[in-house]
This record gives structure tokens, sequence and C-alpha cells, in this order.
């Protein structure tokens, strides 16, 4: 059996991408942690650009701030392009930047590859996970886009981008690297920079041994977590051909492969549904299920990769 996601014990509601007046965002750090511990988040990340946050001095028991920052290229306003990439701080990983931390933004070159590969390497060696970040927003190419190596996650859902220009949808990226062979978890998220609570609403549900720093950050690394903007995930596995699902109750739940893919709806126009199963053949390199709720919310599970 290969579990994509087994809900087992608590889990921690989180958003990875959050903006505040430290750079360019309409709430103070205090203002927006207030917003998501109102909307019963556990953990957020303080992305403000090219400025390391490097402290505890938000945390309380039942909600924490972890380190991290927001890189980019310089924009390219010409071609309408620019890589962004959020770094994510691993204590196992060894030391990282000081709080207050500023980088400098590298001159983009032509679509800006190398520059970004830089960003990446910098900040995996300091210690952090990195997250690729709105790729449509950046009118990146899927073939720019595979030339980046070694950052860890994809943000498959940029809720602002979404709310604000319909341009934050990355799922076709996403597949683009599945089928291309690279082994890579997706996370939703809001980059949050306005009052709006319209602009709120893209996360992850970790599956986390503690809420800390190192618990959140092993999670990801482990893939223990799904994606959603409001429905839930309890179970998905594959087993003996065969692929399950598991969660809320929703308009549809669809199995996205690197081949075929297969829908189900409820029986009868308007019925809910909550679980699925179907037998894919031996082709399949993956596997990943999206739930659809009947306002349209989704949630996406990492993929299980059938070797």
């Amino acid at each position: 059996m290969k579990i994509g996601f087994k809900k087992t014990g608590k889990l921690y509601k989180g958003n990875t991408h959050l903006h505040t007046t430290l750079s360019d965002g309409k709430m103070t750090p205090e203002e927006a942690f207030a917003k998501y511990r109102s909307k019963g988040y556990s953990f957020v990340v303080l992305t403000d650009h090219i400025l390391y946050f490097n402290s505890d001095r938000y945390n309380t028991d039942d909600f924490i701030v972890i380190p991290v920052t927001e890189n980019h290229v310089e924009h390219d306003w010409v071609n309408h392009r620019d890589h962004h990439i959020v770094g994510v701080y691993d204590p196992s990983a060894g030391d990282t930047f000081k709080d207050g931390h500023r980088f400098d933004v590298p001159p983009s070159e032509p679509y800006g590859v190398e520059a970004a590969q830089g960003c990446i390497d910098l900040l995996k060696d300091n210690a952090n996970l990195t997250i690729y970040t709105h790729p449509i927003w950046s009118k990146v190419e899927p073939e720019m886009l595979i030339k980046l190596k070694n950052f860890d996650l994809l943000e498959i859902w940029n809720h602002e981008s979404v709310f604000w220009s319909n341009s934050g949808n990355g799922i076709f990226y996403w597949d683009y690297l599945l089928r291309n062979g690279r082994r890579i978890n997706g996370v939703a998220s809001d980059d949050l920079h306005q009052k709006d609570d319209r602009a709120l609403g893209g996360y992850i549900m970790v599956q986390a041994e503690s809420l800390s720093n190192q618990g959140i950050v092993d999670a990801l690394k482990r893939g223990d977590y799904y994606s959603s903007t409001g429905p839930e995930i309890d179970e998905f596995y594959y087993k003996d051909g065969v692929v399950y699902a598991k969660g809320s109750k929703c308009r549809s739940i669809a199995f996205m492969t690197n081949s075929r893919s297969r829908k189900y709806w409820g029986e009868n126009p308007g019925e809910a549904i909550c679980e699925a199963n179907h037998e894919f053949p031996d082709s399949v390199e993956y596997i990943r299920v999206e739930f659809e709720d009947f306002e349209g919310r989704q949630a996406w599970s990492n993929p299980i990769f059938i070797d």
C-alpha cells in the first residue's frame, strides 16, 4: 500500500505566503496574525520581500510564525516575467539568516533563470526549504520553470492572485513537472497583501508531531499534508492497482495522472459524494486526487508515485 495522506492525528491549518507592512502588505504583522488566528489558523510564515524573519516573538502555545523570506529577481516589465522563491527555515539543517537580514535583488538576465537558480541555491545552502511561487502570475513558461533545479515545493494555488487577477491557479505547471519526472509536492497559499478577507482562503492542513517550526517543516518534507480552499481530505491511498480517496461531502472527486484521468460525481445531479475509487493501468506513473465542493472550492492531495 502507498499512502498519499491518512488523517490519524491533529491537523494544523497554515498559510505559507503572507506580506505585511514590513514590505508591501497593508496590515502590520500584529494585525495579520490576529486575522489568521481568528480564522482558525495554527501557523503562518511571514514572507516579506527580501527580508528574513527569524524570531519567536509572536509565538504562543496555539499559534506560531515560522522563519522565512520571499526573494525574487528583478522584474522584467517588458516581458512581464519574474521569479519568486519563498524560503522556509529547517532547523535540522543548520543555522540560517538572522532576523532582519536583507537580501540583494539579482538582476534579471533574459528570463531570469540563472538569477532564480541563485535565489534557490542561496536559501537551500542556508537551511531553507524552497517554494516556487505563483508561476502563472509571473508569466513563467513551463519550459523555463523546468530548467530550475532543487526547489522543494510548488505553489499550486495563490489565492490573492486568483481573487485579484485570476492568475493564481498553478495546477497545470504542477502536472507539467510531474509528467516530466519531477517528484514535487504542491502548496496552496494566500500571498495576502490586502485587508480584504476575500483574498484569504488558500491553505494547507498539516499533520505534524508538534506545533513547532521543526514539526511543521518535517511534515512538509514528508508530504504529510494536503492543500485546500475548503474541502477536507481524510484519506488517499493506492493498493493492488486501485486508488482510494475519502473526505468531506463534495460535488466531485477526480483522480489525476500522467495518463488518462478519471472524475466521479454523485449518482444523481446535485447529489454529494465523499469517497471514490478507481483501477488504473500499470502505465500510470503518479496519481493525485482533487475534491471540489458545490461552491467550487477545491482540495488537492500530494501525488502518490507508482514505481
